[in-house]
C-alpha cells in the first residue's frame, strides 16, 4: 500500500453544477430577503394596527353613540339658546330686545322706568356680554315678585342680574315706595 493504490480522486465540479449551485445559492438568498421583507412589513402592520386599534375603538363607540349623541347635541343647543342670543345679528339688537320685554314685564306688574340704557358689548370667553342698566320705581312687593320671576321670562334669553340697588322713596300713600338701580346683562354667542 505505497501510495499507488490508495489515490484518493477529487471530483472536479462540472460547469453545469456550479451554475446550479449558484442557481441555487441566488434563490436562497432571494428566499431569506423575501422573508426579512415579508417579516418587516408584517411588523409595521402590527405596529399601527396598535396604534389605530384605540382609535377605531373610540370610533366605533361614537358610532355606537351617534343617536344619543344627536340627542345631547339637540337638548346642549336647546339650552344655550335659553342662556344666550344666537352668534347671528347685531349686541345692540340684542341689548335692545331684552331691555324692551324688560320694560314691558315691568310696567305690567305696575313699575315705572325712569331711564334705561344698553352698554357696549364686553367679550366674556366665548360670548359677548351685553349689560343693560334700568332705574325703576314703584312698590316694593312688585319690584320683588319682578326680580324672582325675571329668569322666567321666556321671550329671550336667561337676563342675569348683576347688581341691585335699591333705595327707599316714601311718597304720600305709598308707603314702601323704592327706587331701585339695576345693573343687568345677556349673554350673546360670539361670531
Amino acid at each position: 500500500m505505497s501510495g499507488e493504490g490508495s489515490v484518493i480522486k477529487r471530483r472536479v465540479l462540472r460547469p453545469e453544477h456550479a451554475w446550479l449551485l449558484a442557481g441555487g445559492a441566488l434563490l436562497v438568498a432571494l428566499l431569506i430577503v423575501g422573508v426579512s421583507y415579508v417579516a418587516a412589513k408584517h411588523h409595521q402592520a402590527a405596529t399601527l394596527i396598535e396604534q389605530l386599534e384605540p382609535r377605531y375603538a373610540r370610533l366605533a363607540g361614537l358610532r355606537a353613540d351617534g343617536e344619543r349623541l344627536r340627542t345631547t347635541e339637540s337638548t346642549l343647543s336647546a339650552n344655550l339658546s335659553r342662556l344666550a342670543y344666537g352668534a347671528d345679528g347685531d349686541p345692540a339688537q340684542a341689548g335692545n330686545s331684552a331691555l324692551q320685554e324688560l320694560r314691558t314685564a315691568m310696567t305690567a306688574r305696575g313699575l315705572q322706568v325712569a331711564s334705561s340704557q344698553v352698554l357696549a358689548a364686553r367679550e366674556d370667553g366665548d360670548f359677548l356680554r351685553i349689560g343693560l342698566n334700568l332705574r325703576v320705581e314703584g312698590e316694593l312687593p312688585a319690584l320683588r315678585d319682578f326680580l324672582r320671576d325675571m329668569a322666567a321670562m321666556s321671550k329671550s334669553p336667561i337676563i342675569f342680574s348683576e347688581n341691585t340697588q335699591l333705595t327707599p322713596q316714601p311718597v304720600q300713600g305709598r308707603p314702601h315706595n323704592i327706587i331701585a338701580q339695576l345693573s343687568l346683562f345677556v349673554l350673546k354667542v360670539r361670531q
